[in-house]
Formats: C-alpha cells, structure tokens, sequence
C-alpha cells in the first residue's frame, strides 16, 4: 500500500470523523479554559510567527476526469500539492488564544492526448481563532478557520499553430481549430482543524497542521462570468489537507 493510500485509509473521508474531531477539539477547550485561572496567567501570552508552508490535499479527481475528458484519456492524478504562507499573532485580551491566517495555492495539468490539455488551480485563504496549550517547547493549537477556496478548471483543444495572424484571423471568422473553456468557483470555507509547532529557538517553530476543508456554497461561472445551471456538484469534495513549514517571528513558549 502506498503512503498516499495509507493516508487516505487512516483519514476517513466523511463526516462521521469530523463529527469526532470537533468534539475532542470541543473537550480540550472545555477541560483547558476550566483549569486556566489555577494553572496559567490571565496575562494574555505576546507572540507572532509567520512562514513559508508546503502540503497536500488529499482529493481525488476522478469525478472532474470523468466530466471533462473523452473515454481513454488520461486524466489528473490524485492529490494536490499546496504551497504558501501561514501565520499567527496572540490576541492579548483573550488568554492563549490567537488569530491565524493562512494563504495557499496549488495547480496540476495533464496532457489527455495530442493537442488537449487539462489543468486544475485552486487558491484559498482563511483566518480564524486557535487555542493554545504547551507541552515543554510544543504549542498545540487547535481551532477554527473562516474564508474564500477558488477552483478553476481549464480544458484546451491546440491544433499547433504558432503565427499570430492566423490565430486571429481564423478566430474572427468564426473557423478557430483551437479552443478554450475554463469554469470558476469561489465559494465560503470553514476549516476545523489542528497545530503543532515545535520551538526551535526564542525565534524559529517548526510547524505541522492539519485540517479539513468544508465549502459551504458553489457558484461556478463559464469563463469567469457567465453564471451556469448543472454544473456536476460531485466534482468538488470536502477534503483533508496536511502541510508543514517553518515559521520565524517572536515564539512564545
């Protein structure tokens, strides 16, 4: 069995897991605000941190494959590598508590066959609050992240040509062998999800999350503006995304 595969099988794609995550994330902060005034200070902690983050998200492109492409192509692999940036500042007034703010973007493409060109981009941001608890120099932080996940699919027919006069010309007579469509969807996340940052000094973490991406709308437009009617629903899923960075800043420990 394959890492990937052994990934999928441990992170059980249904909300019967969340439903899990959610009310352990719920019993930790319970069991930690209840011991906070015999255990911590009510000052709250002072510390920031940002970086750079690389991950995957665990989705599967069977659905899209199926929708867009003719029988026999080949289309887009599973999984999608993610690339960005991730932070965090403590919000004083509240004890342990801290806003975050992530930024991430991935792309994959794939050539089906001689002159067609499939390519899937997905960019997100959230903010939102975590809790913090420490273990020696590890923060455990889970929480819950609000914002914006834009999916845009593109879908090339290329018949080869390179001179721009016929590539207009043949265009504005209506006899164009090259094609394009693309649809984009932007659509309200949230994001339950965990992190675990381990200080390596007064000034660097090493950081690893997790978290589940739950989208709460669709509105796909043909070619960024056009709106459409059933369009497959089933082509996007709610999905795990795991990813690891570095941070630098003023770590509070």
């Amino acid at each position: 069995m394959t890492t990937i595969k052994l990934i999928k099988f441990l992170l059980i794609f249904n909300f019967v897991t969340m439903y899990r995550f959610l009310i352990a994330v719920s019993f930790l902060l319970i069991n930690f605000l209840t011991d906070l005034k015999g255990q911590q200070s009510l000052k709250g902690r002072f510390g920031f941190g940002l970086g750079y983050s690389s991950g995957i998200e665990l989705s599967s492109f069977e659905v899209l494959n199926r929708n867009f492409l003719k029988l026999n192509e080949k289309g887009l692999t599973d999984n999608l590598k993610l690339g960005g940036f991730s932070g965090y500042f403590y919000f004083l007034i509240l004890p342990d508590t801290r806003i975050s703010l992530n930024f991430f973007q991935g792309e994959k493409e794939t050539q089906p066959s001689q002159g067609r060109f499939l390519k899937y981009e997905q960019d997100l941001w959230n903010f939102g609050f975590e809790y913090t608890f420490s273990i020696s120099h590890l923060n455990v932080s889970p929480g819950f992240m609000f914002g914006v996940v834009t999916d845009y699919v593109e879908l090339i027919n290329y018949d080869g040509s390179q001179n721009f006069s016929n590539l207009i010309g043949s265009f504005n007579q209506s006899n164009y062998s090259s094609s394009l469509i693309n649809f984009e969807n932007k659509a309200y996340h949230i994001s339950p999800g965990v992190s675990l940052e381990y200080s390596l000094s007064r000034f660097v973490a090493a950081r690893i999350n997790y978290s589940y991406l739950i989208r709460l709308n669709e509105d796909w437009k043909f070619l960024r503006r056009f709106s459409l009617s059933n369009f497959p629903s089933e082509i996007l899923e709610n999905n795990h995304l795991i990813n690891f960075g570095i941070l630098i800043g003023f770590m509070s420990k």
